[in-house]
């Protein structure tokens, strides 16, 4: 969640004649991620499947082509097809619009990207293009291949345990190390 308070007011500037506030859209975020929680002044409701999302339109429709499309035709409600938008892209994408975060299960991941290029909303597509952990999933597998490979499996029943514990991060020599090992072990 945004942290923001009104300390934030960095004073006067005489030169420009206006307050200079250094995180006023951190505020703003943050003030308006509140009134949706509390439901102040959100004016449309979204359903997917049987549940309802309640937002403020204006914001929507300043970060969705979707949205925006559809507050020219002033309803409502909107109803969402679930093939293209999950509840939890829905609610995903949500949170992004009113946060700038978004916690995102990556197995989920693709399902989130789809709802955000059918909903267009190119921030949210572009931020997880741009996170690295989601947008590089077949190097975070190698490196836990790489991990399990220098990790020796659990001794069977009544076999002797290996002396020095699994390292946390690859180091370089540590494949030497365990080879002398278990030859000490065969003798």
């Amino acid at each position: 969640m945004v942290e923001c308070n009104e300390s934030s007011v960095t004073g006067f500037s005489p030169a420009v004649g206006m307050a200079n506030i250094s995180s006023h859209g951190k505020l703003l975020l943050h003030r308006l991620h509140q009134q949706r929680e509390m439901d102040f002044l959100c004016d449309i409701t979204i359903m997917v499947r049987d549940v309802e999302f309640r937002a403020h339109r204006n914001i929507l429709a300043a970060f969705s082509k979707y949205f925006s499309s559809q507050a020219e035709k002033g309803q409502d409600i909107t109803t969402l097809d679930p093939d293209k938008v999950s509840r939890y892209a829905l609610e995903k994408l949500l949170e992004f619009i009113y946060t700038g975060q978004m916690n995102l299960s990556s197995t989920r991941q693709a399902a989130v990207r789809r709802a955000a290029v059918f909903l267009g909303i190119s921030e949210a597509t572009k931020y997880m293009e741009e996170t690295p952990h989601w947008s590089e999933p077949v190097k975070r597998l190698s490196w836990i291949k790489t991990l399990l490979s220098l990790c020796p499996a659990p001794p069977l029943l009544g076999a002797p345990a290996l002396l020095s514990p699994c390292p946390s991060s690859p180091r370089r020599g540590s494949l030497r190390k365990r080879g002398r090992l278990s030859k000490r072990l065969r003798m």
